[in-house]
């Protein structure tokens, strides 16, 4: 990254504390990215909206235009769309993704084939189709208006989590995302883990396409018990486990229809089998394996593991046990509606009192920044709205949260203490002063730097010379949607007036870089 012109990055930091210094402000401030993150201590923020809630729990960033829009038609009607996600039009960015990652939309053997191909020509495909997987999605979080629909695909990838990176799921995954994850994201659990239990990249990536009557294999039937639906303390037994692992022998890899599911009758062991106390004996194999995902969508545990992490997405890290009981009895209720269970969150007292409760991870961190200071606003042709990707993998890469790259089976973590490390939050200080002062070098072409290739709205909002109280009440209401404590404020004007009462452009800038790698923006 280039330096700063008059104020390099190293020492901006430096320059606010000897500010607060001046001002007799304690050096716990909260535009300090590297304070603690006490629930207690954060409790003396300033209040934020109830609209500014729901725009940061559902989505990668507050964007302007969806603001105004929340102001407009009310939080319960935004909800409402969003979660009607389809009626959304998103047709403009599909036909682009559509041209751009065409890999994304084909078969299982159309992949193969491709790469066949390309063996055949002496090129190396094998990682074209998961690379283009991975550029969508972050595309699709960066610009999608189904903004609530990736937040969901972006859950429930994280709960059957399947490391991309294992051998044949480098393919695998491309036909479960598009085929399980994404149609099911806002559906019925139970379908979801019907869907899930045949997915040759789970399959694969939990060893079953191994189990067999005559080796069998129990990593699946571990898996499905502990971490998709009744958890670790879920009342499941050892003897439980070998008996869902032989319900699912013969479930396995093949070569019918496209999807390479296969049942194998021959291998599948036909004995009957008790599972949680359910007697399990089908004249068809496969029977039994469907079964079992029906036993476990229809246990009171699996409400309350699957109603435990959502709460956690969505409220606190630390879930409130109330709010749990009564979203898992929606699941009950509902037969694992995922939007009414959203909707029992989001209409409940705690999701309203669950205000700066969660920290942003990376990706979410990442794709803010760029939705905050609208990103999209002096794109003036299709191209450079892929531009960010090459910042995106960069710092998704470096922070630890490339999409899909997580390799056990658990998922990413959604609590602060795994993502607050110092060096962690020193990357996000540095990447949000680089996009305040537009001077990121582009990842894979030295030739451009990023304010080069994509604007943002600071020519919009700012000017030379502007007052102080002017510029701190824009990146009040323009950029963190909240407002500063008093003493923040003051801390900001008295940096903004350190060279004079003439405020510049870099001056401003780097006022922008301070409240963007703070701890207002830091939350969500």
């Amino acid at each position: 990254m280039a330096n700063i012109n008059m104020i390099s990055r190293r020492n901006f930091f430096d320059s606010v504390f000897s500010a607060s210094t001046n001002l007799k402000l304690k050096s716990t401030s909260f535009l300090n990215p590297l304070k603690a993150y006490n629930s207690n201590v954060l409790k003396s923020l300033p209040p934020i909206e109830n609209e500014v809630l729901l725009l940061n729990r559902t989505s990668f960033g507050i964007k302007p235009a969806d603001y105004a829009r929340i102001k407009t038609i009310g939080v319960e009607n935004y909800l409402e769309q969003q979660l009607d996600y389809q009626s959304i039009d998103n047709s403009e960015l599909e036909d682009i993704l559509d041209q751009v990652y065409p890999m994304v939309d084909f078969s299982l053997t159309q992949i193969v084939e491709y790469i066949e191909e390309g063996n055949d020509l002496g090129e190396d495909r094998i990682a074209d189709a998961a690379i283009q997987l991975i550029s969508e999605t972050m595309i699709r979080q960066l610009y999608s208006k189904q903004q609530l629909f990736e937040v969901m695909v972006e859950f429930w990838t994280n709960h059957f989590n399947v490391d991309i990176a294992k051998g044949l799921d480098l393919i695998f995954k491309i036909h479960e995302d598009k085929h399980i994850i994404r149609p099911n994201s806002l559906g019925n659990f139970r379908e979801l883990l019907h869907a899930d239990s045949k997915s040759v990249a789970m399959l694969y990536y939990l060893d079953n396409f191994t189990n067999t009557k005559s080796g069998p294999n129990e990593n699946y039937a571990r898996e499905i018990m502990e971490l998709h639906t009744l958890g670790v303390n879920g009342g499941y037994t050892e003897d439980d486990v070998k008996e869902v692992a032989r319900c699912f022998t013969g479930w396995s890899l093949g070569a019918n229809g496209g999807d390479f599911f296969e049942f194998y009758d021959f291998d599948h062991d036909d004995g009957i089998k008790n599972v949680l106390g359910h007697v399990i004996d089908n004249q068809e194999g496969i029977l039994d394996g469907e079964q079992v995902v029906d036993i476990l969508a229809d246990s009171s545990a699996t409400a309350g593991f699957i109603a435990t992490k959502m709460v956690r997405r969505f409220c606190s890290d630390f879930p409130d046990s109330q709010l749990v009981k009564t979203v898992a009895k929606t699941y009950l209720s509902s037969d694992g509606d995922i939007q009414e269970m959203l909707r029992t969150i989001f209409h409940s007292r705690q999701f309203l009192d669950s205000v700066d409760s969660k920290f942003k991870r990376p990706i979410e961190f990442v794709s803010s920044l760029f939705r905050s200071i609208d990103s999209e606003s002096n794109q003036i042709n299709t191209e450079q709205m892929f531009y960010p990707l090459g910042v995106l993998f960069q710092e998704y890469e470096t922070s630890g949260q490339l999409p899909f790259f997580w390799s056990p089976p658990t998922g990413y973590p959604d609590i602060a203490s795994y993502w607050t490390s110092v060096s962690s939050l020193l990357k996000r200080i540095n990447l949000a002063n680089g996009i305040a002062h537009g001077d990121i070098e582009y990842p894979f072409d030295g030739n451009y730097d990023y304010g080069d290739v994509i604007g943002y709205r600071f020519d919009e909002l700012f000017e030379e010379n502007m007052a102080p109280l002017e510029i701190i009440n824009i990146l009040e209401t323009e950029i963190l949607y909240r407002q500063l404590t008093q003493e923040d404020s003051l801390l900001v004007e008295e940096f903004l007036l350190l060279d004079g009462e003439d405020v510049s452009v870099l001056r401003i800038r780097a006022a922008l870089g301070i409240v963007l790698s703070s701890t207002y923006f830091q939350l969500r």
